[in-house]
């Protein structure tokens, strides 16, 4: 009988056990996108800091639009790179480093986030900085 009372205190306790939803502090201090138009390519700065951390499951994504296409969010990562670009260690509560991808048309609407988990549905927007290089001598533009 003290078996049959425990479980039933148990199973009645479970739905009053709710995990608060906690700010982690997370927030983009560099989010930068320049375009160069001679080599159509498309450089992205960014670094992220969170105070809980950040999980081998989160991702940045990107998302941008051309005259001819349009690209929506996607991973960073699952995209191919023009130049190497070397992984960086910004520590356990940051993620931070760049990329560059060939983009022929001048790209307009760049957005990159943060995906708290690859398979979820939270995200943290940044307000990102594009930068447009034309073609022409160096400082003419």
């Amino acid at each position: 009988m003290f078996r049959f009372f425990c479980l039933i205190t148990i199973v009645a306790g479970f739905p009053s056990c709710k995990v608060p939803i906690v700010d982690i502090s997370a927030a983009f201090s560099l989010s930068d996108a320049t375009w160069f138009e001679q080599e159509e390519t498309l450089f992205i700065f960014y670094r992220l800091q969170a105070e809980q951390g950040l999980g081998q499951a989160s991702v940045l994504e990107i998302t941008y639009t051309t005259d001819e296409l349009q690209i929506p969010w996607t991973p960073i990562s699952d995209m191919e790179t023009i130049h190497t670009h070397l992984p960086v260690d910004c520590g356990p509560r940051e993620l931070c480093g760049s990329t560059s991808l060939h983009v022929p048309g001048e790209p307009r609407n760049v957005s990159i986030r943060l995906r708290y988990h690859r398979d979820g549905e939270l995200s943290l927007n940044s307000q990102t900085l594009l930068n447009i290089v034309g073609n022409g001598p160096a400082h003419s533009h």
